[in-house]
This record gives C-alpha cells, structure tokens and sequence, in this order.
C-alpha cells in the first residue's frame, strides 16, 4: 500500500480493499499475486518506511522522482 501509495497509482485515502481494486484494474489477472509479492520484497528490502532508499544502479535512476512517500498521517486526511 505504501509503495503504490507513494507512486501515485492509487489516491492517498484509498483503503487496502480499493488499492486493491485499482491495482486489478491495471494489471492483468495473472499478474497480480506475482505484483503483489514483489511490491512486499521490494518495500521490505528497499523502500522501507522509515529509509526508503532504491537501488543504487543506473535502471532505478527514472523512478527516484517519482516516488513520494506518504506517511499514516497524511493519508488520513
């Protein structure tokens, strides 16, 4: 949720359940249980929610300012 969050493929106050429904929207039916466990490998190795930092080769370089991470607090609101 964070890591799609923060590239802005879902609105911030989307619930899990309507993040969900986007992601489905976009991607097809066998694709998904592969995104979504790559989405929790790469949160967890990479952009982690206290050091989000990715890889430090010359392919992430594109996505750096695209990405923006998103606290509980603002998506509240």
């Amino acid at each position: 949720m964070r890591i799609v969050t923060g590239f802005g493929m879902v609105p911030m106050t989307a619930t899990p359940a309507q993040a969900q429904t986007y992601l489905e929207h976009l991607m097809p039916k066998d694709t998904w249980i592969h995104l979504h466990r790559s989405l929790i490998r790469f949160g967890r190795e990479w952009l982690s929610a206290r050091n989000p930092k990715f890889p430090d080769t010359p392919e992430w370089e594109p996505f750096i300012p695209l990405y923006h991470p998103v606290s509980k607090k603002e998506r509240r609101q």
